[in-house]
């Protein structure tokens, strides 16, 4: 029986490693499905569709400074990945 005075369980170092590994695992998945959505439109990229999917990923999952409430809205993130940040000429 737990002691009613111990802080919560810890994970061990095996729990971490296998979250981290999962974790890892997610983000590939997510890579490949970019990528996949990416592909077609390769010849009209300036970039490859693999390495377009990594920035979409650090842009999407990457946390905003002022916190969560302040990140930009999809819509926002999407239209400066695909147009970039200058208004049209």
């Amino acid at each position: 029986m737990p002691c009613p005075h111990a802080g919560p369980r810890l994970p061990g170092p095996t729990e971490n490693i296998d979250e981290h590994a999962r974790h890892e695992e997610e983000l590939a998945s997510l890579r490949e499905a970019l990528t996949a959505l990416f592909a077609p439109e390769r010849e009209l990229l300036r970039i490859p569709p693999e390495r377009l999917a990594q920035v979409f990923l650090s842009m999407v999952l990457s946390d905003a400074p002022s916190g969560p409430a302040e990140s930009l809205p999809t819509e926002e993130l999407v239209s400066l990945l695909l147009w970039g940040s200058l208004a049209p000429p």
